[in-house]
């Protein structure tokens, strides 16, 4: 109920029964920095479009649109970000004593600014808004551990990282830089990427992943290029986590032997220019990889953290398929401790092929 929001909102001070919100006429928006858009896109029908439906909002606050079936706003299929584009609200008119919540619908007029703005972004409604991505759980809601801010069984790495992000998102304007750069190792399968994304959703940031295969080229200078391209597009799409998997890779010739000092001046270079130009809105680096020990020694000292992943213990095995098979209907003799028990050398990428392989055999039916 619309009163009873603003009721809320005010604290008590207004009778419900006596709140009504008033109808906006125009609206004033500036689309949200993403990885995932193009800005040569008019996003004014994009947004006309979404406010069939009537909303509340207020000044300031930022809403997010859906993109399902509108592929064509993607900048590439290889790196968008998501499924939605998010707009911040700058101006609501006309104005009413009293009110700071309006109505907004179709018939406002709708008036993009011409620059875009960064902003934090409420990256969980994408769980609310966008149907889900993998085959597997097409027939029924994904499970709850893709969507939260603390995935079941990986709570201890993510607290250690975002503890560690947090003081450079707090730091002033004018203060001295904070080092948040952070090289995350572990075992194949042990979950980093999903830790990182929910490192991200958590602090309500974008986030960035580049596989570093996919920038070493033949020559250094072409692999100069492709990562200052990539680091300029992390600054543009601030607040953000740039997540930068296997990162071993980089910083060696074509043999993959021998370290290539020019790659790794580049890469200081670049995330030095991070720290001093994104202060407000922080680009947070995180590398990962499975063999640390081939991470050149020039690559290494650009990071002021090193955390390190472990495979899961039972009782953190037992937890991720519990939650995993949250939406999958077992047996009556299906017991996860015992599973969890029998699948020691198992990392969390093996328990999330459990549920969907045994989907695909019993028929979608019970487990």
């Amino acid at each position: 109920n619309a009163s009873d929001v603003v009721y809320k909102a005010s604290g008590g001070v207004v009778a419900p029964s006596r709140v009504v919100p008033p109808m906006a006429k125009e609206v004033r928006y500036m689309r949200v920095f993403a990885p995932n858009c193009s800005s040569s896109i008019d996003y004014e029908e994009l947004v006309r479009s979404f406010f069939k439906t009537r909303r509340l909002l207020n000044e300031g606050d930022v809403f997010c649109v859906p993109l399902v079936e509108r592929t064509s706003i993607y900048i590439d299929a290889q790196h968008h970000a998501g499924n939605l584009i998010y707009f911040q609200v700058q101006s609501i008119h006309p104005h009413s004593a009293g009110f700071t919540t309006y109505f907004v619908d179709g018939t406002c007029t709708f008036k993009a600014e011409s620059k875009p703005t960064y902003s934090y972004i409420p990256v969980s409604m994408d769980c609310f808004l966008c149907p889900p991505d993998n085959e597997c759980w097409s027939c029924f809601d994904p499970p709850d551990m893709w969507h939260d801010g603390e995935p079941t069984g990986l709570e201890n790495t993510v607290d250690k990282i975002r503890n560690l992000i947090l003081p450079s998102m707090l730091q002033l304007a004018d203060s001295k830089p904070l080092h948040c750069n952070i090289l995350l190792t572990g075992p194949v399968g042990v979950g980093m990427g999903t830790v990182v994304k929910a490192i991200a959703r958590g602090l309500n940031m974008h986030l960035i992943q580049a596989d570093c295969h996919e920038y070493c080229c033949d020559t250094a200078a072409a692999t100069e290029t492709k990562l200052r391209a990539l680091f300029s597009r992390a600054s543009q799409c601030a607040p953000c986590v740039l997540l930068l998997s296997h990162f071993e890779v980089l910083g060696k010739d074509r043999t993959g032997l021998i370290d290539e000092p020019r790659i790794a001046t580049v890469v200081e270079e670049k995330v030095k220019e991070l720290e001093r130009q994104c202060r407000r809105w922080p680009v947070i680096v995180i590398a990962a990889s499975c063999n640390p020990g081939a991470v050149s020694v020039d690559m290494h000292s650009l990071f002021l953290h090193e955390v390190k992943m472990e495979a899961p213990n039972r009782h953190e095995r037992g937890d991720i398929l519990v939650s995993l098979s949250s939406q999958v209907p077992l047996h009556n003799d299906v017991s996860l401790s015992e599973l969890a028990h029998q699948t020691a050398v198992c990392f969390a990428s093996h328990g999330v092929s459990l549920p969907c392989i045994s989907r695909v055999f019993v028929g979608h039916g019970t487990w």
